[in-house]
């Protein structure tokens, strides 16, 4: 009201003074409009409550006054009589012909004027002084949001010719506020130490200035209390509630005091509990969803999943809008609860229509390929679920909501809207490194995940470096059926040269045309099956490995291979690029057919699992493990051919050891690989978001182990390799990027090491 109070006064005595000048009424018989500049006439006469003709009086006069001041347009206004005439006179408000802000680097500019504009302050519009006061207003309770108290704004208004004014907001920001202390009041059982430790909030440390935790948030405050109110349900404290909460802020602005009053309240346990209303789905099925236990402790957490469960199960048979209240029976002097889980299963729904939103590039029929749940058929939570999972895992899909929205006039029927944000999946992928011999190594690789917005998959690769020159190209159709059989496609023609790597004195020449189709057996689980051709030229120099000359000698330098492959694949996971939880678990066979110059199997198997909190800020740990063995058959013998080897050591494998580096070697001392490989280890990611923005990065640290040995019966622990360091991932507006820093814990005379490895793409 203070706001307002001078046009208020100044209304007040306009009114005054109107309805002394219009002692005697009198019939208007004209209408005049003095001191117009900008406005219509029209606006006036239609805001006056007279017309020709009519009578004007005192009354008259006073609403008058009032509704013309009501249009916000003039900052003076005053009625007078000429003979039988009434004349209106008014001084217009100045036009807005600019509004800046300066010194606001928390605030943009942009945001602010269009708040303004929404409350009718913006340029072009008419300057009403009494507005500047609640603009400004606005400025300073924005920037308290932000824990800025210290902020200062002075409104300066500049007078420009022809009625205009612009007005410029200075800003002095000051520094942020921080909490200094949080105390709590009324805790008995738990410590203030114990309860400090529930919330995201915290006091100034040496670290605030990374985490900004200890500055005032209201979501994050808000999300405190509900974990410290959950803490104590779920323990048992079925009436604990927070009473209040103070602040006080310190004389320079700079430090917030917290004061949070509890109640705690008695202890309560679960004396029974039992279903009732609309038993659709047998009791026993319902009470075996019930997650709390008789003569346990109430549980908050435990009383909410029940009641979830049972709403999914219901969902399941078609009640999407069913209800479950719990209706307690409180035995306060025993502290004693009895639970009546209280079903109203309402109307079975149907799915009318399931509609995408955001997706800009995807075709609908890409992410509706996905759905479990179909149009027109009964509601299913579980399908639902499954829907929004499968669309999620798609490589283009960064992130995903789902709204019900009910249908006018069908109480039985919803319509679903998925809403989708979409990343790119258009990028380049490549890898860059440096080793003792080997060199610089740059390849480049273009590939989309949803080739023009099909969900296809479009890859071309060339590369060249000291050691490789690639070239390759490949086409993966996810549903070369309605029925989701896959369809891949792929050429790929390379120049190795081991040498340059530092493993040994040779080159090959490999050309390949592969054709894979891929069956979906379940829901998370697929099986691939497919073929082609290969040739393999092998070119040695005066330094190759003896081991290899025999070889050669005995089965010749061109190996032309028909083969056949198969491979199996699970993956539960949540995410394509930034898992949280879930697992992958894949294993494939290569198997070199009778008829080709060399036969031999290769046989990889891969596990992968990530485990994580509830909150998307929680730690993320991961474990994976690959165990790859191979050999020859038939006429070949002696193991795998050389040129077909497994390798440890880089970024896909044992981290800060050199490709290739760990494990056997020749006579001569160069790195043969083997026949039998095994490698894992362990990582702990935080994920990290800038301002709000979706969370596309990750850092944490690692443990790999890894060996490689001739067969298997050479297996030996003593020969691995173990490093440690720190790693980054990042979705980039390139492609995945993954960097890490390593340290080898058990380097051994002769290995080859490298602490910086990175690669930009999928293939990490």
């Amino acid at each position: 009201m203070n706001l307002f109070r001078p046009q208020f006064l100044a209304l007040a005595v306009a009114v005054a003074a109107q309805s002394s000048a219009f002692a005697e009424s009198f019939v208007v018989q004209d209408i005049r409009v003095e001191g117009l500049q900008r406005v219509a006439p029209g606006t006036v006469f239609s805001y006056l409550p007279v017309q020709i003709g009519q009578q004007f009086d005192t009354d008259n006069s006073a609403q008058a006054v009032t509704d013309l001041y009501a249009i916000n347009l003039f900052s003076r206004i005053n009625l007078a009589r000429d003979g039988n005439t009434l004349v209106v006179q008014v001084e217009e408000f100045p036009i807005i012909s600019s509004i800046e802000l300066k010194g606001n680097s928390s605030l943009s500019s942009s945001n602010v004027k269009q708040a303004f504009a929404k409350a009718g302050f913006a340029e072009g519009q008419p300057f009403n002084p009494a507005m500047l006061q609640e603009m400004q207003n606005q400025l300073y309770g924005q920037y308290h949001a932000q824990s800025k108290f210290q902020v200062n704004i002075d409104a300066q208004v500049n007078t420009l010719p022809r009625g205009r004014v612009e007005v410029v907001f200075t800003i002095d920001e000051g520094r942020t506020a921080q909490y200094k202390s949080i105390d709590f009041v009324g805790n008995r059982i738990y410590s203030d130490e114990q309860l400090a430790k529930l919330f995201d909030t915290s006091t100034t440390g040496w670290l605030s200035f990374m985490s900004k935790n200890d500055q005032i948030n209201n979501e994050r405050m808000q999300a405190d209390y509900e974990r410290l109110e959950n803490f104590y349900k779920d323990r048992g404290f079925m009436d604990f509630a927070i009473t209040s909460v103070q602040t006080a802020l310190s004389e320079d602005k700079t430090r917030m005091f917290l004061t949070v009053n509890v109640d705690e309240g008695e202890t309560y346990t679960i004396k029974d509990y039992r279903v009732s209303g609309d038993l659709i789905v047998p009791e026993s099925e319902l009470l075996s969803l019930i997650q709390v236990q008789k003569e346990q402790f109430f549980n908050h957490s435990a009383i909410k999943a029940s009641t979830e469960a049972i709403r999914n199960r219901l969902a399941d048979e078609g009640f999407g809008k069913a209800d479950v209240r719990i209706v307690p029976d409180v035995d306060r002097l025993k502290r004693e609860v009895a639970l009546n889980f209280v079903i109203q299963s309402g109307p079975r729904v149907t799915v009318r229509r399931i509609e995408f939103t955001g997706n800009a590039k995807s075709y609908d029929s890409v992410l509706r390929r996905e759905l479990r749940q179909q149009e027109m058929a009964p509601y299913s939570a579980s399908d639902l679920e499954r829907s929004e999972q499968r669309i999620r895992r798609l490589p283009q899909i960064e992130k995903i909501e789902k709204a019900l929205r009910p249908v006018p006039g069908h109480p039985d029927q919803v319509d679903v809207v998925y809403t989708v944000a979409e990343r790119s999946t258009s990028y380049i992928q490549g890898g860059i490194g440096y080793g003792q011999s080997s060199g610089a190594l740059f390849s480049l690789e273009y590939a989309d995940d949803n080739f023009l917005g099909t969900g296809n998959r479009f890859n071309i690769n060339f590369g060249k470096g000291s050691y490789v020159q690639s070239y390759g190209l490949s086409v993966t159709n996810p549903y070369f059926t309605d029925d989701g059989i896959s369809a891949r496609f792929s050429f790929n023609y390379d120049e190795y040269d081991y040498d340059e790597e530092d493993l040994s004195d040779w080159t090959s020449d490999n050309l390949a045309l592969m054709l894979n189709f891929g069956y979906p057996i379940s829901e998370y689980q697929s099986v691939f099956l497919g073929g082609g051709y290969r040739q393999v030229k092998i070119h040695t120099g005066a330094n190759v490995a003896s081991e290899i000359n025999d070889f050669l000698k005995d089965n010749g330098k061109t190996f032309n291979e028909f083969v056949l492959t198969g491979s199996w694949l699970r993956d539960t996971t949540d995410d394509a690029y930034m898992p949280t939880t879930g697992s992958q678990n894949s294993l494939s066979l290569e198997l070199v057919v009778p008829g080709s110059d060399a036969t031999y199997y290769r046989s990889d198997f891969k596990h992968r699992s990530f485990f994580s909190g509830q909150s998307e800020d929680s730690l993320v740990f991961s474990l994976h493990g690959n165990v790859s063995y191979g050999n020859s058959y038939g006429d070949l013998k002696g193991g795998l051919p050389f040129y077909r080897h497994y390798y440890a050591g880089g970024i896909n494998s044992v981290r800060g050891y050199q490709y290739g580096s760990v494990g056997p070697r020749y006579k001569n001392n160069d790195y043969a690989g083997g026949d039998f490989r095994v490698t894992g280890g362990a990582e702990l990611m935080l994920p990290v978001s800038f301002s709000g923005r979706e969370r596309n990065l990750r850092v944490g640290a690692f443990a790999d182990a890894g060996g490689v040995w001739n067969k298997v019966s050479d297996f030996d622990t003593a020969d691995m390799r173990y490093s440690t360091g720190l790693f980054l991932q990042w979705i980039s507006p390139i492609g995945p990027l993954n960097l890490s820093y390593a340290v080898p814990l058990n380097k051994k005379t002769g290995d080859d090491t490298e602490a910086f490895q990175f690669t930009i793409g999928t293939t990490f």
